[in-house]
């Protein structure tokens, strides 16, 4: 059932086991090995939350996910060049980063 799912609904979920823990990360957007994260003003700025959006890259970056987090200040203060870096990104092609 864990196959199904992983095989499935990749392009939300990554997972992963270890010591027969399974771990299942939700992701806004995935595409291959590239994640895109939108982190809202509110609820991504309390510490505990920035925390653990921190150790959740971390975790992604180390099983081989290349990841961009948008801000959402970020996107309203300027959408078009936030929509081009994100295609970029999933390009493989150099994009600015915030």
């Amino acid at each position: 059932m864990i196959n199904f799912f992983a095989k499935n609904l990749n392009s939300f979920f990554v997972s992963g086991i270890k010591n027969s823990n399974i771990k299942m990360i939700i992701v806004d957007f995935k595409l291959n090995n590239k994640i895109i994260e939108f982190d809202g003003s509110y609820w991504h700025g309390f510490q505990e939350v920035i925390k653990k959006d921190d150790i959740k890259t971390r975790w992604l970056i180390k099983k081989g996910y290349n990841v961009l987090r948008i801000k959402e200040k970020e996107y309203c203060n300027n959408k078009n060049g936030t929509k081009e870096n994100c295609l970029k990104f999933l390009k493989g092609d150099k994009y600015e980063a915030a």
